[in-house]
């Protein structure tokens, strides 16, 4: 079977490539032109004649027939999965550009596009949490959406217009709303990397108070997850987390206690949300009935590995 994944170099990416090597599938990234990070994720297979790397900027899946004519021609017969993880404009400012967001709205309805001239039979998308907004319950397929960032907004049109031309252009189109995922190759600032990186070097890791409720799937689990949707998923939307809920504080405990025990965290030493306490915990029925995913990784054992991750791999050379 072949898989094509945009933006596969991120942690969820590198983990969905590794599985989907290990379970027999040819695998081709589609990354942006030039990128550093994605050239220094995709080394590890160079030498895997499974694994191919294709430069294609999501400005230029329209044109993929141009670029790369014969991946077109060679496909006919084969089923193919197509994943699309890429998007532009994640953190920062970016967030709330409505101009980058509406091209990563063009990007994923082109890559859904781009997935039926593969020949490909399944589709699987990178929604987000942000796509509901502010909530304090269990999130569903059916939870109302609210979003209040321009990514969360874009994220959310995005889905719903993938669902909807899978179903016309005859593709499992599936959008995986994706609450928090962490693993090896997290993207440098979210928190977990910010409180590894600190206490992995000595310094003092400091963070609101940390009373938020969150839920944290590691990225092999996340992967798992995106395979079993593409294998087994009719279409649709589905929430992807790990099910399980804990204070923010408690994660930033575990993270101590992986990466140095004696460690300093300081709670409380920037400013945090005010009550009510944002709440964020995914409900999996429908992901579990649809596909039976259930999540393999608690936290404390993601975490491990996570920290082993960089121990070997980021801080080689100055931790010992």
């Amino acid at each position: 079977m072949r898989a094509y994944i945009t933006g596969g170099s991120g942690s969820i990416g590198v983990a969905l490539t590794e599985l989907l090597l290990e379970n027999g599938c040819s695998v081709t990234w589609f990354t942006h032109p030039g990128s550093k990070r994605s050239l220094r994720a995709a080394r590890q297979w160079t030498e895997n004649p499974s694994f191919t790397y294709q430069e294609l900027s999501i400005e230029e899946y329209d044109r993929f027939d141009e670029k790369y004519p014969e991946l077109t021609e060679s496909t006919s017969g084969e089923p193919g999965l197509f994943f699309h993880l890429a998007w532009g404009g994640t953190f920062g400012a970016f967030r709330n550009d409505p101009e980058i967001q509406k091209q990563n709205v063009k990007g994923a309805v082109s890559a859904l596009y781009l997935a039926k001239k593969l020949g490909c039979e399944a589709f699987v998308g990178a929604g987000s949490q942000a796509e509901y907004g502010p909530v304090r319950v269990p999130l569903t397929s059916n939870t109302p959406m609210n979003p209040v960032t321009e990514y969360g907004k874009a994220k959310k049109e995005a889905g719903e217009k993938i669902i909807s031309l899978g179903k016309k252009q005859g593709i499992r189109a599936s959008w995986c709303r994706i609450l928090s995922v962490y693993g090896p190759g997290d993207t440098e600032g979210t928190m977990v990397d910010y409180a590894i990186r600190t206490l992995l070097t000595g310094g003092e890791a400091k963070f609101s108070h940390g009373e938020q409720i969150w839920d944290y799937l590691y990225s092999e689990d996340a992967a798992k997850a995106l395979y079993l949707t593409a294998l087994h998923a009719p279409g649709g939307a589905y929430v992807l987390g790990s099910g399980e809920a804990r204070p923010l504080k408690e994660y930033i405990g575990m993270i101590r206690d992986a990466a140095d025990p004696e460690g300093t965290v300081l709670l409380g030493a920037v400013p945090g949300p005010e009550e009510p306490y944002p709440v964020l915990t995914a409900d999996l029925t429908e992901l579990t009935d649809s596909t039976g995913f259930r999540p393999s990784f608690s936290f404390e054992e993601g975490i491990r590995k996570t920290v082993k991750w960089y121990r070997d791999c980021v801080f080689s050379e100055t931790i010992v």
